[in-house]
């Protein structure tokens, strides 16, 4: 089975604004990975999201993303008169947020309009999500969620991607290790490196290293290391942890990424391509 996904090349270059969802980060990015997974075998951008598949492709516990949520965001804005339905437990508070609150972009993002590439600030990813109930064959309850997808979302999935491996037992690993966020960032750098590959005279690509620089807190933020939660660390303890979790990225991505440190606050990520 194919388990190759394209993804928003704008997203995995800005992948670290997704904590600005807050503790609903992981959960919202894994929600717009899987719908763009399901996008590919979709002729249409509506999609039914089965909560129990998106857990086991994804990594969640099922009852856990059915769970009422102590503070759901739709709360604020509900009407019992116009809105059929409170967005009130774990999943149904992330794709709320998906479709009312955009994602916007701190670093350099792209769209391409008329053939032109445009810089834009952020985007929805979603533009509608719709509660369907329905009945399994024993008769018992069932429920989904429709799912259309922004207009800049799908767009970049046809024309502005990268991919992604959505292996279930990598995703698990690299959950389990905190190092989803990593890992999207730098295969989407790892993308754009490749399309610099060279040939020699038989058209063999050429092994090469590619040197790309990164700022030293970003790298550490993707893997969870903020200022607030590692202000007894020295940099030397960072590094040091750092540098394991490009390790285990490497064992379980079957990637072959290895950094070194330049200054006080950047990296020199070295992406040995075969």
């Amino acid at each position: 089975m194919n388990t190759l996904t394209r993804f928003d090349k704008n997203l995995g270059h800005n992948v670290k604004d997704f904590s600005d969802y807050g503790e609903d980060a992981t959960l919202v990015l894994c929600l717009a990975i899987f719908l763009a997974h399901e996008y590919q075998n979709n002729l249409f951008n509506t999609y039914r999201l089965d909560v129990d598949k998106f857990a086991k492709k994804m990594g969640f516990d099922k009852d856990s993303l059915k769970a009422i949520h102590p503070n759901p965001e739709h709360q604020k804005l509900y009407n019992p008169e116009t809105d059929i339905r409170l967005f009130s437990n774990k999943i149904e508070n992330a794709l709320y947020k998906m479709q009312t609150i955009p994602i916007i972009f701190k670093k350099k993002a792209s769209t391409i309009k008329d053939g032109v590439y445009t810089e834009i600030s952020g985007m929805l990813i979603f533009k509608s999500v719709r509660f369907f109930a329905d009945s399994n064959r024993k008769g018992q309850a069932k429920h989904y969620y429709d799912i259309e997808l922004s207009n800049e979302f799908e767009k970049h999935l046809n024309l502005f991607y990268f991919h992604i491996d959505l292996n279930e037992n990598k995703i698990k690993q690299l959950r389990k290790n905190n190092l989803f966020f990593l890992y999207l960032h730098l295969k989407n750098n790892e993308n754009y490196l490749t399309s610099l590959k060279r040939t020699d005279q038989s058209n063999n690509i050429i092994k090469s290293t590619y040197k790309t620089h990164f700022v030293f807190d970003e790298m550490c933020e993707l893997i969870g290391l903020t200022r607030e939660n590692t202000q007894s660390y020295t940099a030397t303890k960072k590094k040091y942890i750092l540098k394991n979790k490009i390790k285990k990225l490497n064992e379980i991505a079957n990637t072959n990424y290895t950094i070194d440190f330049v200054k006080a606050i950047q990296i020199i990520m070295l992406t040995h391509l075969k």
